[in-house]
């Protein structure tokens, strides 16, 4: 309740009486502190602050909200009605019929101009318009990507948000794209049952540009090192399989050069195009040995079998790869085509297989290598036993010690064969006075040069020459044929006379005996075939040649020379001899 201004004394100067209506109630100051500072242009929007509802009473438009009574009209009353008026009777300032406060003037009744609260405050009286409709704040985000907004519901009976006032403000805004009107439309559903309000409420939105992707190299061909370690048939870890290069073969497909992609273009809410860039080319050089080629893409191949390598920002693929340092774990096992330089040695158990030509400045041990082409090993070859050196050409080494080659060229070494198995296809020679051969078999189909053959032990040693060495080889498989289907033959002929001893066969037998003598007849067939296969290489075997054994020093008791299946048997040292076939396909040496 607001306390009267009023008391026994006059009425201040410069000031009149009002009496209050009966049915309202100026808000107190307390009250009005409370909320002014929600108070906009003289107006309270009641919906952004629907906390304060329950604080305020809200007068309606037209209410009657005080008289005006002068000194004279005040006696009359307090004489006549005989009580107390004076809490009804307040002060002003000033008269209450001003624009600004929102109250109209009748006779001397004042009524509210507006829906709204009747506040006294400091000798003053005025209306606060009320907004009580649904409200709206928009913003649009510095980018002009994103229209948000602020809704705020209707207060008791105020009017609620439709479609249409969203839609103006927009236009308002110059907000011409990206308004989902189906959103907005199932969003103000809930927003005018619920009455909360929302924040942040994305109303439109536009799209930023998406830049094209670069073009980009899809590479066919991993440089990355094969650092898997395997496990071998004994389940134990074997970290030969571990590679350090990579290899690759003629017109083998190194990589796709993709094209750049264009760019997607963006707008903002004001319908402005935001342009996207497009993707930057890349390009690829076609290195050494490499060549391109158009295939809707452009692509890059291998012009050679060889060892691929980065090379700028493309490849180069070389016949050659050079290990400086030895083949161990750290390079790996080796298998693949072109040429391989080694500047330091193999090691036990590790694996070299290539294509075309393998050089070793070191040493070998047991080891395996194949070549398709030469094997030149600066030093020696030697070991348990285990090594084998395959190569399609020529064998340059310096020593070999307890190993086992096969060369289908020219083999050649400096100093010693001890104890090994040499297959060559061409001649055995030796390139220094120190070459010698103790011990061993080898086997040369065109003939052996060397310094010394055999050694004051009688250390046996077999030479043999004439014929290509994988003769031998095709014999014993057709041996190991022969074998098999001479079993398979023993094993019918018992079925055979199995039947042969029964004194009466049904049909059943009849036909199972004609299958087996059929199957027989096959495999007797076959059998034959391999026995003239064998007989033929056989005779190949024997043909005389022109092959020579020559040595230079000296030729010890214990060494055989087999010249195409003769043999000469040494009993005696020799000094200086060749051998050789003469007319009568004998062994004989000069």
């Amino acid at each position: 309740m607001v306390q009267s201004t009023v008391n026994n004394a006059a009425v201040s100067s410069g000031r009149e009486l009002f009496q209050l209506h009966k049915v309202v109630q100026p808000l107190d100051a307390e009250t009005f502190k409370a909320i002014k500072p929600h108070i906009k242009n003289g107006v309270l929007y009641l919906s952004r602050e629907p906390e304060l509802i329950n604080k305020i009473n809200v007068v309606d438009k037209g209410t009657l909200l005080l008289q005006y009574i002068n000194a004279e009209t005040l006696a009359k009353k307090e004489q006549s009605e005989r009580m107390h008026i004076k809490s009804n009777l307040i002060q002003l300032k000033r008269n209450p019929n001003k624009a600004e406060n929102r109250i109209i003037q009748d006779g001397e009744n004042f009524y509210a101009d507006v829906n709204g609260l009747f506040v006294y405050y400091d000798l003053t009286v005025r209306m606060i318009e009320i907004f009580l409709d649904a409200d709206i704040d928009l913003r649009i985000t510095d980018d002009n990507i994103k229209v948000i907004a602020d809704l705020y519901p209707a207060i008791k009976r105020g009017k609620d948000i439709e479609l249409n006032d969203i839609l103006l403000k927009l236009a308002d805004l110059k907000v011409s794209a990206g308004v989902n009107e189906k959103r907005i439309v199932d969003i103000l559903k809930g927003f005018n049952q619920n009455r909360k309000i929302i924040r942040d409420l994305e109303l439109a939105s536009g799209s930023l540009p998406v830049n094209g992707k670069d073009g980009w190299i899809e590479y066919k061909v991993s440089l990355t090192k094969d650092l898997a370690v395997k496990v071998n048939e004994k389940g134990k870890l074997d970290f030969h399989g571990i590679t350090s290069v990579t290899t690759v073969a003629k017109d083998q497909e190194l990589a796709v050069v993709h094209p750049p992609e264009l760019g997607i273009d963006g707008f903002d809410v004001h319908g402005k195009v935001l342009k996207s860039k497009p993707g930057n080319a890349v390009n690829i050089s076609v290195g050494p040995n490499t060549y391109k080629a158009l295939d809707g893409n452009q692509k890059i191949f291998a012009s050679i079998d060889g060892f691929l390598k980065e090379y700028g920002n493309g490849f180069e693929v070389n016949e050659r790869y050079i290990i400086n340092g030895d083949i161990d774990y750290g390079s790996g096992n080796i298998v693949c085509k072109g040429s391989l330089k080694v500047r330091g040695d193999v090691n036990r158990d590790f694996v070299l297989n290539l294509s075309k030509d393998i050089e070793v400045d070191g040493c070998v041990s047991d080891a395996l290598l194949e070549a398709g082409e030469n094997v030149v090993i600066g030093g020696g070859f030697s070991g348990n036993g285990d090594g084998v050196i395959k190569a399609g050409g020529n064998i340059d080494v310096k020593y070999v010690r307890n190993q086992t080659i096969y060369c289908r060229g020219t083999f050649t070494f400096k100093r010693d064969l001890i104890d090994s198995n040499l297959y060559v296809k061409g001649k055995v020679a030796g390139n220094s006075s120190q070459a010698t051969i103790m011990g061993g078999r080898i086997i040369a189909g065109e003939g052996v040069d060397v310094t010394t053959i055999g050694n004051e032990y009688a250390l046996p040693t077999i030479i043999e020459v004439g014929y290509d060495y994988e003769f031998s080889s095709r014999i014993e498989e057709l041996y190991s044929a022969s074998k098999e289907l001479t079993k398979q033959i023993e094993n019918i002929d018992k079925i055979i006379v199995k039947y042969a001893n029964f004194k009466r066969c049904g049909t059943a037998q009849i036909e199972e005996l004609k299958k087996q003598a059929a199957v027989r007849a096959e495999l007797k067939a076959e059998l034959d075939e391999i026995h003239e296969k064998a007989e033929a290489l056989k005779q190949q075997i024997s043909k005389p040649s022109n092959a020579v054994v020559k040595v230079s020093r000296i030729v010890y008791p214990g060494v055989q020379i087999i010249i195409n299946n003769r043999i000469f048997k040494v009993t005696e040292p020799l000094n200086a001899k060749t051998f050789m076939l003469n007319e009568n396909d004998e062994v004989i040496y000069s």
